[in-house]
């Protein structure tokens, strides 16, 4: 008897287990495959939607979809999608500059198994002939460039290093280009000195890490002159400027500083928009040496840096840097980044996320 209500009592579980695993949401697509076929550039963005069937006895929640490209936009159904009822998932692919066969795939996470699925996406574009303004979009005065930027990354602070930006004469006479606010460690020319009408030339620019007596990032706008005329708009030189560790002797090597923050996040909760928040990052010197901050970058003008200049801490030794914080002009959650650029050879550049929420300013009713 005994064994008989054991044997009726495992047959139960099983019956109850087995209608819990049917009883779940079942995701199903006629396919997880898309493709595109052969079309133009100039055609502009494709779009194509797959339609998804609940077949489970659960309602189907899609949390989030992630593409492996900024190139493809995915949306879906945000709503929970009823037993025997359909949903959407929509991607549109971009192909502007993307020329030549591709094959993009989507991540679809939802409350069905097997989770994730993937969905992919693929055809092949037919690259528009590139016309003289492709090549150089910027146009400044009779010339046009290829940008209005030059970016020297990871200068050491002892090197000297030469960038060019390619441009076009495209005016009807000869111009000769000269520059304006060229600061100490910059020497710019172009190649050839000057230039005929439909001819193309290079803007030669050289760096010289040792002269700057900076570190980290290094921002500088350039004012172009053509025929003796400034133009208005700038030409951006950036820098990253770090030290150079390979000629440290092996007793130096073997004992670094090493820079160790209390944490690499700073979360300020809920402020009001337009206060001046205080943040202060901890540090110790966990090394064998003196540790130097050699400097701290703010990615947003709304940091004001108090004490983040050639900060000096022996082995062993604690210390904190101070900044301010603005939230004028911020709102919602955001998020921004200061660097921290030091002597320690392991990490030269680390980084401290800000974050916070920020809410609107009440203002009281008028009556």
């Amino acid at each position: 008897m005994k064994r008989y209500m054991k044997n009726n009592a495992f047959i139960l579980l099983l019956l109850l287990t087995g209608s819990s695993a049917l009883a779940q949401p079942q995701m199903k697509l006629e396919s997880n495959e898309h493709d595109f076929g052969v079309f133009r550039e100039e055609d502009g963005k494709r779009e194509y939607t797959f339609m998804v069937l609940n077949s489970g006895t659960e309602p189907l929640v899609i949390q989030n979809i992630v593409a492996s490209c900024g190139c493809t936009t995915p949306s879906w159904t945000k709503s929970p999608v009823a037993p025997g009822a359909e949903g959407k998932i929509t991607a549109v692919y971009d192909p502007f500059n993307r020329p030549g066969p591709f094959r993009k795939t989507l991540t679809v996470y939802s409350n069905s198994g097997p989770s994730p699925l993937i969905l992919t996406l693929k055809g092949e574009v037919k690259g528009k002939p590139r016309t003289e303004q492709d090549y150089y979009p910027w146009q400044v005065g009779q010339i046009r460039l290829s940008g209005n930027s030059i970016f020297f990354p990871d200068v050491h602070n002892d090197e000297k290093r030469i960038r060019v930006l390619p441009f076009i004469n495209t005016g009807l006479s000869q111009v000769k280009i000269e520059f304006e606010n060229v600061p100490a460690y910059m020497e710019l020319s172009t190649v050839p000195r000057t230039i005929k009408p439909g001819g193309r030339g290079l803007i030669e620019c050289v760096f010289y890490g040792s002269r700057a007596g900076k570190w980290g990032f290094v921002n500088d706008e350039i004012r172009i002159k053509i025929n003796g005329t400034a133009e208005s708009s700038p030409l951006m030189i950036q820098a990253l400027i770090m030290e150079d560790f390979s000629k440290l002797s092996k007793y130096d090597r073997m004992n670094p500083p090493v820079l160790k923050l209390e944490t690499n996040k700073i979360d300020l909760g809920t402020v009001v928009a337009g206060s001046l928040e205080e943040v202060e990052f901890p540090f110790v010197n966990a090394g064998k040496r003196d540790l130097i901050i050699r400097t701290v970058w703010g990615s947003s003008t709304c940091f004001r840096i108090s004490n983040g200049d050639n900060l000096t801490i022996p082995a062993g030794g604690k210390n904190s840097v101070k900044a301010e914080f603005s939230t004028e002009k911020l709102s919602g959650k955001v998020s921004r980044m200061l660097y921290i650029f030091s002597n320690d050879p392991a990490n030269p550049k680390m980084i401290v996320s800000v974050v916070a929420d920020i809410s609107p300013l009440k203002t009281k009713k008028v009556k």
